[in-house]
């Protein structure tokens, strides 16, 4: 089983204090901004793609140099369901 550790891009870190995850959250997001438009424009689209498939739920974190909210915390099952892999 894979644990996730949490990465740059996303919106909870386990462990990790409000402060810290906004100045992560902002420093992923001006990295974003280094791509070219395109790769920008593309992960913009994956989001809506897949935020599109888990609605009502949210798909947050750092998306093309967006910060969205977690606004309802993701289940077992929806995180199952978009990515194969066990929420623990």
């Amino acid at each position: 089983m894979r644990k996730n550790r949490g990465s740059r891009w996303d919106w909870l870190v386990p462990g990790e204090d409000d402060q810290t995850a906004r100045r992560r959250r902002a420093t992923s997001a001006a990295l974003c901004k280094t791509c070219p438009l395109t790769a920008r424009t593309a992960c913009k689209t994956r989001h809506a793609g897949l935020a599109a498939e888990a609605a009502p739920y949210t798909v947050p974190g750092v998306w093309g140099g967006t910060i969205y909210r977690d606004k309802q915390p993701a289940t077992t099952d929806i995180v199952q369901m978009l990515f194969g892999l066990d929420a623990a």
